[in-house]
């Protein structure tokens, strides 16, 4: 799979979200009745590109979207990996914090309107394994295939991180996707990052859902919504999560190499990363950077809009 083609894909992936929203936004009667109805739609126009490319590309599906099987020993490290993640996350979400508002805080309302099996199901499971078939399956086994390493880790976090079209959300989604491409170079199985997404969207699900059921009409609740954060305070708060973002990543990348010896791919990892790579093609083409100009411009939009 060509770089330039799957840059073309993303391209075409970010054009379409944009037309969407614009209808959405100037014609009411295409609005989603619902949340349910909205995050299909979203992710329907984010995977089928993608597999409208995979499946017209000839190459050997498996090849690129990685499904094999791992040790059950693996899954466990594949969510110790996903915790000790956490703070790194949050770090990067409170970094955007600085400029932009919580993008998952105002659609907490949206959320929680629908039934919490309904959100379970399409937040935590379907959506997560749509987009980890088409940013670690296709886009970042499209660009390995091309013997492209830490240039294809850091190409498909982009790629993933601006498909939100939200600062907010771009920010921390870009480290997870550093984070989950690592974890599927360990593990050789798309299966590890679908984990470690699943496991990452469902909990903040469910924290949302035990949060509303048991604190949101008691003083604690109201008390937690009448703070005001102020810029000290996230300075405050992100010296603290950076202290502990260090020491978590330094153990994350321990159980990294677990697991690439767990899956007797300890030596694949550390030539594949580590020796020096020929060049055998470009991953940066016009698409890619036209996609990424076209998203900026877009969520500058949508800030400017907010004030």
């Amino acid at each position: 799979m060509k770089s330039k083609n799957l840059n073309f894909v993303f391209l075409i992936i970010i054009i379409i979200n944009i037309v969407m929203q614009f209808l959405v936004a100037f014609v009411p009667a295409l609005e989603p009745a619902n949340l349910f109805q909205n995050v299909l739609v979203s992710e329907g126009s984010v995977i089928a590109p993608a597999l409208v490319y995979l499946f017209t590309s000839r190459v050997k599906i498996n090849n690129i979207l990685g499904f094999r099987k791992m040790r059950i020993s693996t899954w466990l490290c594949c969510i110790l990996f996903t915790v000790l993640c956490g703070p790194v996350a949050t770090l990067a979400n409170a970094i955007s914090m600085l400029f932009v508002d919580n993008t998952v805080t105002g659609m907490s309302g949206s959320i929680l309107d629908m039934p919490f099996i309904t959100m379970l199901l399409l937040i935590g499971f379907a959506g997560p394994i749509c987009e980890e078939i088409t940013f670690r399956g296709i886009f970042y086994g499209g660009y390995r295939s091309s013997g492209l390493a830490w240039r294809a880790v850091l190409g498909s976090a982009i790629a993933f991180g601006v498909m939100h079209l939200n600062f907010n959300q771009a920010a921390y989604a870009f480290v997870l996707g550093i984070a989950m491409a690592l974890l599927v170079e360990a593990c050789g199985s798309l299966w590890g990052s679908i984990t470690m997404h699943v496991l990452f969207n469902s909990t903040n699900v469910c924290i949302l859902y035990l949060y509303n059921h048991f604190f949101a009409d008691t003083e604690v609740g109201a008390l937690a919504e009448d703070i005001e954060y102020t810029q000290n305070d996230m300075l405050l708060l992100i010296g603290s999560y950076l202290m502990l973002a260090a020491i978590f990543m330094c153990l994350a990348g321990c159980v990294l190499v677990l697991i690439a010896k767990l899956e007797k791919r300890d030596l694949i990892l550390a030539e594949q990363f580590w020796k020096r790579e020929k060049k055998q093609g470009k991953l940066i083409s016009v698409s890619f950077i036209m996609a990424i100009v076209i998203a900026v411009i877009f969520m500058i939009w949508l800030e400017m809009l907010k004030k």
